[in-house]
């Protein structure tokens, strides 16, 4: 009320509140405010000036944040523009802009150009950075991402070893940044069909998160149901089966009841206990998973299909017929 609607004292209220918004979660409240940020200081100042790149910056991270992947792409394709302007070629903010674009290059499918772009990071970083600096390793886990999606595995292997490797050396072994590292590079040696070394890195991984983090911890789910898909690879269903059972318990403790984690962690240990040929448990399950997507997601929806097709595998497992109809019986009252 006191300051011209242009004034740059508003624009940094604004910034102040959207972190906040952002602080708490209500992410949209942040977009909007941040939206607002940009406006006014693109009024104010020259477009390059770096109070309009740093608004630029955080408004695109609210857009990944938000899925909007395609809005954080055009602005970050412009910030890495003014950035190759009006600093020198090795300055780490060329190199974070770089990163920042290229995460967003593959959340929209265009690897190839994610990984031209990761790439030419991490031959930046290893020219600005110390060679044990985790910023290298982190680089390397992004580019070694890139390559698996675009099928190239071997490469993706090698770097996400040496990427273990630098974290190793630069930090305590339970930090979690080495426990995600361990787990991409588990993801890997699966792909690759190499499920023993991924079992080793798993429980390796398992181990340490149960030793040194809260039991709901939410990466401790993710590192149970790791361990549970890899042994359920190996044959191992008995030792699958537990892992799963804690997986549910726990995803059921920090969720809501209908919350998606909690039917995929159902679906899991349906499909163990039918690996196991136990069809009553994994009956009940599917069952309770089609009830609770009637609750939550439209009538056609195509999940609600595949859970009732569950269902119905199922009691053609018990012999019972294949007509899908017989799961008619579980509807949302």
């Amino acid at each position: 009320q006191v300051s011209p609607p242009n004034h740059l004292d508003i624009a940094i209220a604004a910034n102040n509140l959207a972190v906040a918004y952002g602080s708490l979660g209500q992410q949209r409240k942040a977009l909007k405010l941040k939206q607002e940020t940009l406006e006014l200081r693109q009024q104010v100042l020259a477009a390059d000036h770096p109070d309009c790149v740093s608004a630029m910056m955080s408004l695109a991270a609210t857009y990944s944040t938000l899925g909007l992947h395609h809005s954080a792409l055009t602005l970050e394709e412009d910030i890495l523009a003014h950035w190759k302007q009006s600093l020198a070629p090795d300055h780490p903010d060329i190199g974070r802009a770089m990163s920042n674009l290229a995460v967003s290059y593959s959340a929209v499918g265009r690897h190839h150009e994610a990984l031209q772009l990761e790439e030419a990071t991490l031959t930046l970083r290893r020219q600005i950075s110390p060679p044990g600096d985790t910023d290298i390793a982190t680089t390397m886990n992004n580019l070694a991402v890139t390559y698996s999606e675009t099928g190239k595995h071997d490469e993706a292997l090698k770097l996400k070893l040496e990427a273990l490797e630098v974290m190793q050396q630069a930090l305590p072994p339970e930090d979690i940044e080495i426990l995600l590292t361990m787990g991409n590079l588990a993801t890997t040696y699966s792909t690759l069909g190499r499920h023993e070394a991924a079992l080793k890195l798993e429980q390796d991984v398992l181990t340490i998160m149960q030793q040194e983090y809260p039991p709901d911890h939410p990466y401790l789910e993710t590192a149970m149901g790791n361990l549970a898909v890899t042994y359920s690879r190996l044959g191992r269903f008995h030792e699958a089966l537990t892992l799963e059972k804690a997986v549910l318990e726990l995803t059921k403790s920090i969720n809501p009841p209908d919350h998606p984690d909690v039917v995929t962690a159902m679906r899991e240990l349906a499909s163990t206990h039918t690996d196991l040929e136990q069809h009553e448990e994994a009956l009940q399950l599917r069952q309770e998973v089609v009830v609770m997507l009637q609750c939550t997601l439209p009538a056609d929806h195509a999940e609600i299909a595949r859970a009732r097709e569950d269902v119905a595998n199922t009691y053609r497992a018990m012999g019972h017929g294949g007509d899908v109809s017989d799961s008619d019986s579980t509807t949302a009252s």
